[in-house]
């Protein structure tokens, strides 16, 4: 009997991992079909479409400190660099801040 409910602990176990996995990857898909359909550099309105803000709210975002600018090109963001700034929790705070004051 113990090693019945064992062996059903551990099918049920691996059904969930199973499920979990599934998840993360199709998430996984969905965030990379997302963000590759950015160009590798954003302009202003890529950053206000991206961040979904008002054109006026890009100016206060990309002033942030350590927002990602193109070393090359005026006016040109990463956009690989722009979404691991966007993810940074300290930063997230900081635009959501700024969404709600607009």
């Amino acid at each position: 009997m113990t090693q019945e409910i064992q062996e059903l602990e551990a099918r049920l176990f691996e059904e969930r991992l199973k499920e979990l996995c599934r998840r993360a990857y199709n998430q996984g898909l969905d965030d990379a079909r997302t963000n590759q359909s950015y160009p590798p550099m954003f302009k202003k309105e890529d950053v206000a479409d991206y961040f979904q803000v008002s054109k006026a709210s890009v100016e206060n975002i990309i002033r942030m400190s350590g927002f990602p600018k193109s070393k090359i090109v005026n006016a040109r963001y990463p956009r690989d660099e722009v979404i691991k700034w966007a993810n940074a929790s300290e930063n997230i705070e900081r635009v959501n801040l700024l969404k709600q004051a607009n």
